[in-house]
C-alpha cells in the first residue's frame, strides 16, 4: 500500500520483473493515478502524465479494477491499459 501527499491510499503489489499490479477506484482521476504511479515508481513525471491524460482525452476514460503495467512505460501505453479491459 501507498500513502501520498493527498491522503489517499493507494494498493499496488510489485510483481516479477517490470510489472506492477495497480488498483484503481471508481472515480479516481488522472491526478490520484499519477500520484499512485508515482509513488510505485511507474512513473517519474507526474505532471506529464497528467497532461498526457488530459491531451489524449483520457482523463475521464479510466477503468476502476485491478490493472497490471510496466515500470517505465510510455503515457499511451499505460493510458491504454487503464483505460480498456
Amino acid at each position: 500500500m501507498f500513502k501520498v501527499k493527498n491522503s489517499a491510499t493507494f494498493a499496488s503489489k510489485v510483481l516479477p520483473g517490470d510489472e506492477v499490479q495497480i488498483e484503481i477506484g471508481s472515480g479516481y482521476t488522472a491526478t490520484q493515478v499519477a500520484d499512485m504511479f508515482l509513488s510505485a515508481g511507474i512513473i517519474s513525471d507526474r505532471d506529464g502524465f497528467i497532461g498526457y491524460m488530459a491531451a489524449s482525452g483520457n482523463s475521464t476514460k479510466m477503468i476502476a479494477g485491478t490493472h497490471i503495467v510496466k515500470k517505465n512505460d510510455s503515457f499511451e501505453n499505460l493510458a491504454n491499459v487503464i483505460t480498456s479491459r
